[in-house]
């Protein structure tokens, strides 16, 4: 009796390994023809932030963007940090990325004209051996990265993110964060063995980001429910912190 044809093994939905980060390359070319695609011109964030700055409650914190030093944790091709020197006027702006091959992007896209107020780097934020540089900040930026920083480390890193931001802002500086929803985590969990893992055992959910914040000594200034424009997957909160004085 001969041997049948031998079965193809099960198709399964390939694993984009090199993006586990969020480290997409065409990230804000994708953001951007969204928003454009509603009628919006560039990032809609800048839009929250701007409602954000104008609330009573924000009065006066505006001064923490204009000629500031802010830093941008997970800044792909670099084009929000260019956002916040043309638009808020920062006098430089750091952005970090875990892919070098998106930090070497941001450099080489840096105008002339504004060498001088940039500086990107290749940098695991909430790595164990980090260097940390206390109060040194006067805004910085976590937009869209909790997750993969969620899955790809736990609760853990999660833990360090938020300690390293309120260790290297400076007094009464500002810390802005648009987290991804929990419910957003279950699509990509299995993009790794240990995402996977890491989403089973995840306790901290981001609509306890807050709480856990301010009890590192932060104050949550003001909430910004998303634009209703573009795709729902980027339709997130944004909050806005200040770090106590000490």
């Amino acid at each position: 009796m001969e041997d049948g044809p031998t079965p193809k093994p099960t198709a399964k939905r390939p694993r984009h390994d090199h993006y586990i980060h969020g480290n997409y390359p065409t990230y804000y070319n994708y953001r951007y023809t969204a928003a454009q695609s509603t009628g919006d011109e560039g990032d809609p964030r800048l839009i929250l932030i701007d409602k954000c700055l104008a609330e009573s409650s924000c009065k006066g914190l505006a001064e923490h963007l204009s000629n500031a030093l802010c830093l941008d944790i997970g800044c792909n091709t670099g084009t929000f940090a260019k956002d916040l020197v043309q638009k808020y006027k920062a006098r430089r702006v750091v952005g970090i990325d875990i892919d070098y091959q998106l930090v070497t992007k941001a450099i080489r896209a840096i105008p002339k004209e504004l060498a001088t107020s940039f500086g990107f780097t290749t940098e695991d934020y909430v790595a164990l051996d980090s260097t940390i540089f206390r109060d040194r900040y006067n805004a910085i930026f976590c937009m869209s990265v909790t997750k993969w920083v969620h899955l790809n480390g736990g609760d853990s890193a999660i833990h360090r993110l938020f300690r390293r931001i309120y260790a290297e802002l400076k007094s009464e500086g500002l810390f802005i964060l648009e987290p991804q929803e929990w419910s957003t985590y279950y699509r990509k969990k299995g993009i790794a063995d240990h995402t996977a893992r890491n989403y089973s055992k995840i306790e901290l959910k981001p609509e306890e980001f807050p709480q856990y914040i301010c009890s590192l000594g932060f104050s949550l200034i003001t909430t910004q429910d998303p634009l209703k424009t573009g795709p729902r997957g980027f339709q997130r909160k944004i909050y806005v912190f200040q770090k106590l004085a000490v």
